[in-house]
C-alpha cells in the first residue's frame, strides 16, 4: 500500500506542478493581453493625434496660400494701374515732343522770315 500512496502523492505533486504552470502561463497571457490592449490604445491615440496635426497643418497651408494669392492679386492690380499710368505718361511725353518739334519748326520759320526781312531793308 505504501507504493500506492507514493504513487498517489507523486501524481498529486505532478498535477500540482502542471496546475501551477498553467496558472503562471494564464497570468503571463493576461499580462501580455493587457500590454497589447494598452499598445493598441496608444497606437489609436497616436494615429488620431497625427491626423489632427496633419489637418491643422493643411488648414495653415491653405490659409497661407489664400493670403499669398490675395497679396498677389493686389500687387497685380497695382502693377496694372502703374503700367496704365506709365503708358499715359509716355503718351503725354510723345505729345509734348511733337508740340515742341512743331514749336521749334515755327520758331525756325519765324527766325528765317525775320532774317529775310532784316536783309531786305
Amino acid at each position: 500500500m505504501e507504493e500506492t500512496e507514493k504513487m498517489t502523492a507523486l501524481k498529486k505533486a505532478y498535477a500540482e506542478v502542471i496546475l501551477n504552470t498553467a496558472k503562471e502561463a494564464a497570468a503571463r497571457v493576461m499580462v501580455s493581453e493587457r500590454k497589447a490592449s494598452e499598445l493598441q490604445r496608444d497606437l489609436s491615440s497616436a494615429k488620431a493625434e497625427g491626423a489632427r496635426l496633419l489637418l491643422r497643418l493643411k488648414q495653415m497651408m491653405d490659409s497661407k496660400t489664400s493670403e499669398a494669392e490675395t497679396r498677389s492679386l493686389i500687387q497685380q492690380r497695382k502693377i496694372d494701374e502703374l503700367e496704365a499710368q506709365l503708358q499715359e505718361a509716355e503718351d503725354i511725353v510723345t505729345d509734348l515732343r511733337a508740340e515742341l518739334s512743331d514749336a521749334q519748326a515755327e520758331l525756325e520759320r519765324l527766325s528765317k522770315n525775320s532774317k529775310k526781312t532784316a536783309y531786305q531793308r
